[in-house]
């Protein structure tokens, strides 16, 4: 064999192949009896919205086709769908009840040659969906009702949550909503009066709408809110004589008259914890005196139980001079002492801690002699309740 009958060889061996190649690609229009029939759609796709599903796949590069169908329940619903002459894709929505359904779609020349079908399984959003969603939930949402300044501890943000709207009405009766970011772990609501809640917006992967919760909810608001007196006595004096009298009209009292310098008085240990770690979140400490003097730099000392004196208040508590009278209610005069401080600063308030009340009078004179009257001693408690 010459040179040039080996090469003619390998070029007819290379334009078999060639053409066998193109066939290839070819092959799916090709039927057993030589028809032709339109190219297969390619790169199918669905993705879900509210009741639809958007279907798209390739633009095909066969010319002759003029239109597809697509397919479901079996074949016993279909839509017909017209294809460009431009663009790269074909993009349709379908109206769809919340169930999965299998898409086929089938292209179509202008003979009505129908290509392969190429399938997708899909299922859009609908209600049942939506009732699984959840709003975005507060851990609390405290009310100051002097400020009407309303403060929100967010929970943690949901999967795919995009934005909350939150929406209260102000003082003025006016509705105000504002978006809340997902990253936002606490918010402060001023001129708050009523009508509290939230309503969260989802963006799942691969969706095509942004979904709302079915409903707004509503956070539970609490406000501060007296809950109980809790009572307790006095005892324990340091240079002080003190008894326990009952007045001709029947009332009781404490009697305290100054022996010393350094006259003080305990109360009794707390009977429960009115500290952090209770569910008041208020106490105020009060006292119904009576005296023969003004006593102008008492001062309240916060104890343990195992403390003589511990965290104390400034000496500058005043007790007004009221005079002797115990059956007299006009002459009682109510002390207040506000705790917060000792709870939040100085972890007072468990149970069996106490107070030590020092009565230091300055006035002319000696400092015996000097009486007290008490006839109650309490504590105010306040807890958190719901008013939404």
């Amino acid at each position: 064999m010459n040179k040039l009958t080996y090469v003619l060889l390998l070029a007819l061996v290379a334009g078999f192949f060639s053409c066998k190649k193109q066939d290839d690609i070819y092959k799916e229009f090709l039927v057993p009896n030589g028809l032709t029939y339109p190219q297969k759609p390619t790169n199918l796709l669905a993705f879900p919205g509210m009741e639809k599903l958007r279907v798209s796949w390739h633009q095909a590069k066969d010319p002759s086709i003029e239109y597809a169908i697509i397919y479901w329940n079996n074949y016993t619903d279909s839509m017909k769908v017209e294809i460009p002459t431009t663009g790269d894709s074909i993009v349709v929505d379908i109206p769809l009840k919340e169930e999965t359904y299998t898409l086929y779609v089938k292209a179509f020349d202008k003979n009505g040659n129908a290509s392969i079908p190429a399938d997708v399984t899909a299922t859009p959003y609908g209600e049942s969906f939506l009732m699984s969603l959840l709003n975005r939930s507060a851990k609390t949402a405290i009310l100051d009702p002097d400020t009407r300044t309303l403060t929100v501890e967010w929970g943690s943000k949901a999967t795919n949550e995009v934005r909350t709207i939150v929406s209260y009405i102000d003082m003025s009766d006016k509705t105000v909503s504002f978006n809340l970011p997902v990253e936002t772990e606490s918010s402060v609501i001023t001129n708050y009066k009523s009508g509290f809640s939230v309503q969260t917006r989802f963006y799942p992967k691969g969706s095509i709408d942004t979904l709302q919760t079915v409903e707004a909810f509503k956070p539970t608001v609490t406000a501060p809110a007296f809950f109980k007196d809790l009572e307790t006595t006095l005892g324990s004096p340091n240079q002080t004589t003190f008894t326990e009298e009952t007045s001709p009209g029947g009332v009781f009292y404490w009697k305290m008259v100054v022996t010393g310098t350094d006259p003080y008085v305990y109360t009794a240990g707390l009977p429960e914890p009115v500290g952090s770690t209770s569910e008041y979140v208020k106490v105020y400490f009060h006292v119904e005196y009576q005296n023969d003097r003004a006593i102008p730099n008492a001062q309240i000392f916060y104890c343990t139980p195992n403390a003589a004196g511990g965290k104390s208040t400034d000496e500058d508590q005043n007790f007004d001079y009221t005079g002797l009278d115990p059956d007299n209610a006009a002459t009682w005069k109510t002390y207040t002492l506000d705790c917060a401080t000792a709870i939040k600063s100085w972890s007072w308030g468990a149970s069996t801690h106490r107070f030590r009340y020092d009565y230091v009078p300055t006035h002319g004179g000696s400092l015996n002699g000097t009486t007290v009257y008490i006839r109650r001693a309490w504590f105010e408690l306040w807890t958190q309740q719901p008013i939404q």
